[in-house]
């Protein structure tokens, strides 16, 4: 799995841990670029909160990712495309 389209309302298992959609900004009302929080829950760690822009990479468990972009920004419909970071120390 290297790309998750994470959509209103459902949480999403992504091996090392869960994730799921909290808030998207809408740039057209605060006039800043989109963000994005998001809950991430991981076995035997309390549930956290993170807000990320567009590249910007978090943790989930093991494994890192990276908010790649949001679509239908200002929408119920709205999708948020996170993608798993390569480690390249391995």
């Amino acid at each position: 799995m290297d790309s998750v389209d994470l959509r209103h309302g459902r949480a999403y298992n992504l091996g090392s841990g869960r994730v799921a959609v909290h808030f998207v900004s809408n740039p057209q009302l605060d006039g800043e670029p989109v963000r994005a929080e998001l809950v991430v829950a991981v076995p035997g760690v309390a549930e956290q909160h993170v807000t990320v822009r567009e590249g910007e990479q978090f943790p989930v468990g093991t494994q890192t990712w990276a908010l790649a972009g949001v679509d239908k920004v200002g929408s119920y419909d709205y999708v948020v495309r996170i993608a798993r970071v390569d480690d390249h120390s391995q």
